[in-house]
């Protein structure tokens, strides 16, 4: 096949959604399946179907082409994303959204593929394994992202909480409070709970974000560790070392090998110290935002 120096071989397979994504690339090879999958998108069943690297500093799931052409993108989400679905429309012409359930309401749902695929019919003792998977991938996966919730926006309650206010004050119209993906050089605010808040600014080795810190139920202050930072901010490991450095004075070992440094600091006890670093870590994170 031509023109496929755009095809994507680094996929991270500790996420659940990623592994979905796989497998269905897998069984695209089968005409069955892939007939059945472009006809329910409104596509060409005559298309090819694989995963892009980068376009427009977006990484579009699954994208599809005829004849050397770009038909469109597809982006698979084990519950519904309709910001970034509304953030890639401005970028492509064409985008089809899977999402995890029907009730989502995407153009297709991770549902109705395992539905369609666990019906009766004649197939090689290998195929039926690779059906098997799937089924199973978006079985587990659904569940799991049932369990772990959603992102959203910040709540009023924790915009208004005393470390939050600083950082805004320093960070100014850099700081964005929004569930959609932001530009190099601006910081992201969402969370997932009332009572939680998180700093983000976009990886670099991969497409998605990374937290510079997170608030958890209102009392728990988590930083990540400088493993973490030095793999998903590559180009940035000077602005890392000093921020890692920084974090290492308010009493947290930056240096374990996990994602977040330890321990966890209560703001009940430890407020006024980090507030007192306000400045610095403003400047910290302008600098890791690029």
């Amino acid at each position: 096949m031509d023109n496929t120096d755009d095809l994507f071989v680094k996929e991270d397979i500790s996420k659940p959604e990623n592994r979905v994504n796989l497998a269905l690339f897998s069984l695209m090879q089968q005409d069955w399946f892939r007939e059945w999958f472009l006809k329910r998108l409104c596509l060409p069943i005559d298309a090819v179907v694989y995963p892009p690297k980068n376009v427009h500093h977006r990484r579009p799931d699954l994208k599809v082409m005829q004849d050397g052409s770009d038909v469109a993108m597809i982006e698979v989400e084990l519950g519904a994303n309709r910001s970034q679905a509304e953030d890639y429309r401005e970028q492509f012409d064409v985008v089809k959204t899977i999402w995890g359930k029907k009730k989502n309401r995407g153009n297709l749902s991770l549902e109705d593929i395992a539905e369609f695929i666990d019906e009766p019919r004649c197939l090689s003792p290998q195929v039926k394994i690779n059906v098997q998977h799937l089924r199973k991938l978006i079985k587990e996966g659904l569940r799991e992202h049932s369990a772990s919730g959603q992102r959203g926006k910040v709540s009023e309650k924790m915009w208004k909480h005393p470390l939050v206010v600083a950082l805004r004050d320093r960070l100014g119209d850099r700081l964005e409070a929004t569930t959609k993906r932001v530009g190099v050089g601006h910081l992201k605010a969402d969370a997932v709970a009332n009572e939680g808040f998180s700093l983000k600014v976009n990886r670099r080795d991969t497409n998605g974000e990374v937290a510079l810190f997170s608030i958890r139920g209102g009392a728990q202050l988590i930083f990540p560790s400088r493993r973490k930072l030095y793999c998903c901010l590559p180009n940035h490991q000077d602005e890392v070392d000093v921020y890692m450095s920084l974090i290492a004075t308010l009493g947290c070992d930056v240096e374990v090998g996990g994602k977040n440094a330890s321990p966890r600091l209560s703001l009940e006890r430890h407020l006024d110290t980090v507030l007192d670093e306000a400045d610095e870590l403003a400047r910290c994170f302008k600098a890791l935002a690029g």
